[in-house]
């Protein structure tokens, strides 16, 4: 799948690679560092690449993304003065942040009130979670309908609880997807 490796000890996401400014995205944003393509043709956007880094054990895989070309969306060149290299990216604060604010604080409420009950984050760990996350939203759905639209036992909308099972649902699918290479 990948096809071009490079080596860089200082590379990480939104790293320049080349002349055309892709941007390999990958987990290290605090190891980045431009790289000069020898070869412009060498990545192509949508290209599987494979970043190492020599000075770790095993040389280890630091990147292994898609490559991807940015532009503009104005057109203008890279190196001009008010170019943003954003052009397709998603619009995460104006397309969903301000979009569903009340939601998103709800959801938050819920994550808030979980953690207090179980531990932070610990429900990236559940075992078969997909699943039972999706149990869980399907059980407030038919609360929501038996009972209303409010919680009486932890005081708050079942909707936040299906908004927030299925925000967790979908995580892991990403997730999944992600360490799977299939998305």
């Amino acid at each position: 799948m990948v096809g071009n490796s490079i080596s860089a000890g200082n590379l990480g996401r939104n790293s320049m690679v080349g002349e055309g400014y892709g941007v390999v995205h990958g987990p290290y944003p605090e190891r980045a560092a431009r790289v000069k393509e020898k070869d412009p043709k060498q990545f192509r956007p949508g290209e599987w690449v494979r970043i190492t880094d020599p000075s770790f054990p095993n040389n280890t895989t630091l990147i292994e993304k898609q490559y991807t070309m940015e532009t503009d969306p104005h057109g203008i060149s890279a190196k001009q003065p008010g170019a943003k290299l954003d052009a397709g990216k998603s619009p995460l604060l104006r397309g969903c942040i301000q979009y569903f604010p009340r939601a998103l604080l709800a959801v938050a409420e819920i994550s808030q009130a979980g953690a207090n009950k179980y531990s932070w984050r610990g429900w990236e760990e559940v075992a078969d979670g997909i699943n039972r996350y999706g149990d869980a939203l399907a059980r407030h759905l038919a609360a929501e309908r038996i009972e209303g639209p409010y919680d009486n036992q932890l005081k708050c909308l079942h909707a936040a609880q299906v908004a927030w099972n299925a925000l967790a649902r979908l995580e892991l699918i990403l997730k999944e997807m992600e360490k799977n290479e299939t998305l």
